[in-house]
């Protein structure tokens, strides 16, 4: 009710002259008054006085002074013309113009956003073929070299043999030949040991790509355990031919083997260690022997990293360091020797 009064006095100013509407201002000034009392009685109770005396006011009828602004107003509309025409076309372009302006502009942003959307298309799918073009590069180098590696320990019966690594969903696919009747998964037909050669060429594919000249050192615990003697020389063979400038630390439980890689002139030197148990994980009177020199670590007690080297490590974590630098000490002193590690538990 104060807006529409406010709004009349408002109206009543712009008239041309103006009609006085001091008394309709003022009764809009009070019925703010009043509303302000009605909130007001919400959050104080003990303002319900005031308030009654606002809702006496609200229904009384309004005053004769009241009416006349409004009077005055609707005569004074009355006496004005109709908009020409001419007056309504240039409303109508005024109108229109806005929409244009904003239509402009909304097809502007809409045009930017469009070019952005083409860039972004354009970079992830140059990102997707370049990063797809680099992964089968590798995949194409480790599985050649991983091929080369296996035809050449398994060249007796699977001088053809062909790896293949390729992207699927989710996953990277490795599948190989299996004697010419397609590709299969590794563990599909071939045996444990055909398998366990797999997982040393891939091994030693990988890391060639990974380390390149940087391969210089390497520690393989018991990856033949399944291979025959056959194929057990010809990875003597490998290793010496194709890895020339990597040192080999190989561990092994199998004095068979670790006479067959002597004999294969794979290691030069040795390590053996043993009579320790699962409480008990070391023993003194350990022998070093090297095609070099011959040495005594009677005065070293050995530990073991198996079963009981962790309780000996924190029993007596001095002597561990000592036996760990010793190793790598003969380990380094040897610059390509490649040593084997003997034990019941290695």
């Amino acid at each position: 009710m104060a807006l529409d009064a406010g709004k009349v006095a408002e109206w009543c100013e712009k008239a041309n002259p103006p009609i006085d509407a001091t008394s309709l201002r003022s009764h809009a000034t009070a019925l703010d008054g009043d509303r302000d009392t009605l909130d007001k009685v919400v959050r104080d109770p003990a303002a319900i006085a005031h308030a009654l005396q606002a809702l006496g006011r609200l229904g009384a009828s309004p005053a004769v002074e009241l009416l006349q602004p409004a009077d005055r107003l609707a005569a004074y509309i009355d006496t004005l013309s109709d908009p020409s025409k001419e007056q309504e076309a240039k409303e109508f372009l005024i109108v229109a113009q806005e929409k244009y302006d904003q239509c402009r502009g909304t097809q502007q942003a809409l045009n930017i956003a469009a070019q952005q959307a083409e860039t972004a298309s354009a970079v992830f799918s140059h990102y997707g073929t370049v990063s797809t073009a680099m992964l089968e590069g590798i995949y194409d180098k480790v599985q050649k070299d991983f091929t080369e590696y296996y035809s050449f320990i398994n060249r007796d019966d699977e001088a053809k043999f062909e790896g293949k690594l390729s992207a699927s969903l989710g996953k990277l696919a490795f599948d190989v030949d299996f004697y010419g009747r397609g590709r299969v998964p590794p563990g599909a037909y071939h045996s444990e040991g055909h398998q366990d050669g797999m997982g040393l060429c891939l091994y030693l594919a990988l890391v060639k790509h990974t380390l390149g000249d940087g391969f210089t050192l390497a520690v393989l615990d018991d990856v033949l355990m399944s291979v025959d003697a056959g194929h057990r020389r010809e990875v003597c063979a490998l290793l010496k031919q194709k890895f020339p400038n990597t040192q080999f630390v190989l561990t092994t439980h199998d004095g068979v083997w670790l006479k067959f890689m002597q004999s294969e002139k794979l290691v030069q030197s040795t390590l053996s260690f043993g009579g320790w148990t699962s409480t008990v994980a070391h023993r003194s009177g350990t022998r070093v022997t090297s095609g070099r020199r011959s040495r005594n670590t009677s005065q070293m007690t050995m530990y073991l990293w198996r079963q009981g080297l962790c309780d000996a490590i924190w029993s007596s974590p001095r002597r561990s360091l000592r036996i760990i630098c010793a190793l790598a000490s003969n380990i380094m002193e040897t610059d390509n020797t490649t040593w084997a590690i003997s034990g019941p538990g290695c």
